[in-house]
């Protein structure tokens, strides 16, 4: 249960989601019949993406211990920090899944999806670790939008096809709505990110702010972008704006008494929501 704790399963359950339909859509544009041979290779991609997201999150746990989690009440009580379970433990396990992730990928995928989990891989270390992309300014929303939103998606539609005009599209529309709205973690962590000198558009600009003029745009923006594209032809379903009264219920919570959840503000789990909610409604009209 403790190791459990290190990999966030709340966190994993988005990319499960997403490279499950981007897999699935890959197979139907290719015309390949989605037998049970075709779904244990979907499920195969799903979880390789899923554990390199966890191992991303055991490394953000082993650094945070050191500064961010000695600050926060809350997540003293987190298995590192705590001294539960030990750093250097924790990181062999992070290691063992990344090498995992990219020997599966190269040996049951092709090049193009070892390259892209290899480039995720990347971000997963670099944010937490060294250079610690999560201290720099904008910086780190970027290095969490570009692995967790655009390539995520092409890596599970890279599993079996190259990624259409229609898949790219969306992936850049993911990238920015998670480098807007994942803004919704920095919240509850605000005092203990500005004591450790974290620098993210919640400890730069506040709070309320940060609320105003990053995160709640940000729930919007997807369907702006979205809107744009369809009216030029790069993406060609409008199932996508169902996914609108989420956001606009994430924007009447914001006017409300705000509730954290375990660590976390309310509003990062309706991010992760709307982040699997939109990632379906775009697939599943075109296989179906």
């Amino acid at each position: 249960m403790k190791i459990i704790k290190l990999f966030r399963p709340a966190t994993l359950v988005a990319p499960m989601v997403g490279a499950s339909m981007f897999s699935i859509l890959a197979l139907k544009d290719t015309g390949r019949l989605l037998d049970y041979y075709e779904y244990v290779y979907v499920f195969l991609g799903a979880f390789i993406l899923a554990m390199t997201n966890a191992a991303g999150n055991i490394f953000n746990h082993i650094i945070d211990a050191q500064d961010t989690d000695k600050y926060n009440a809350i997540k003293k009580n987190r298995p590192i920090a705590s001294g539960e379970i030990d750093p250097f433990y924790a990181n062999a396990i992070a290691v063992y899944i990344f090498g995992f992730g990219i020997v599966m990928t190269f040996v049951f995928f092709n090049i193009l999806s070892g390259i892209l989990i290899s480039i995720i891989m990347f971000f997963a270390f670099s944010y937490s670790m060294f250079p610690r992309f999560k201290k720099m300014f904008v910086v780190g929303n970027m290095a969490i939008a570009t692995p967790r939103g655009m390539l995520g998606v092409l890596t599970a539609y890279s599993f079996f096809s190259f990624p259409t005009i229609p898949v790219l599209t969306f992936s850049f529309i993911l990238g920015v709505f998670v480098f807007l709205a994942n803004t919704t973690k920095d919240i509850s962590d605000y005092d203990a990110d500005k004591k450790a000198g974290i620098r993210n558009f919640v400890t730069v600009m506040g709070v309320e702010r940060a609320i105003k003029y990053i995160i709640i745009p940000g729930m919007y923006m997807p369907f702006v972008l979205y809107a744009i594209a369809y009216v030029l032809g790069m993406v060609n379903n409008m199932y996508v704006f169902l996914a609108l009264p989420l956001s606009v219920y994430t924007h009447y919570y914001f006017s409300r008494n705000r509730q954290a959840i375990g660590e976390n503000d309310r509003s990062w789990y309706l991010f992760y929501a709307q982040l699997s909610l939109l990632s379906i409604l775009f697939v599943i009209p075109m296989v179906i």
